[in-house]
């Protein structure tokens, strides 16, 4: 059932701990109750490069790398391919240009949840659940 925007629960969630977190296990994730997706501009989903900017953002280990802000899929892509990538950031790289483009062929490879959860701390998790309890695609 999709979201209504600016809902902050609905029955489409799975049920949080006394916490607030989401499924317990050794390396649980806090899911916060509001609407993480608030900063994001939903009138101009298509083709909104600043959205875009906005998720890198997001994401630690791309904060400052060419092709994040402003986007362009192409440096930020060339960026992770690049001596500068870590295998934190590819996934991070991969994650974002999923979204943008979720058919297109990158020679970075597909995005992989369970490697990059296995690979990423809590913050860079983070970003993909709230982005999941929101989705968006420009």
């Amino acid at each position: 059932m999709p979201r209504t925007p600016g809902k902050t629960s609905d029955s489409s969630h799975p049920p949080t701990n006394a916490s607030g977190a989401g499924p317990v296990g050794p390396s649980a994730v806090a899911i916060f109750k509001e609407n993480v997706m608030d900063s994001f501009d939903r009138s101009n989903v298509t083709g909104n490069r600043q959205n875009m900017a906005w998720l890198c953002r997001q994401f630690p280990t791309l904060r400052g790398a060419p092709g994040a802000e402003p986007f362009d899929a192409i440096k930020l892509h060339a960026w992770a391919r690049g001596g500068a990538g870590t295998s934190g950031n590819r996934h991070a790289v991969r994650f974002v240009l999923q979204v943008w483009d979720s058919a297109e062929r990158w020679a970075l490879g597909d995005f992989n949840l369970v490697a990059a959860f296995a690979g990423w701390d809590d913050d860079h998790r983070r970003v993909v659940l709230r982005w999941a309890s929101a989705p968006w695609f420009p």
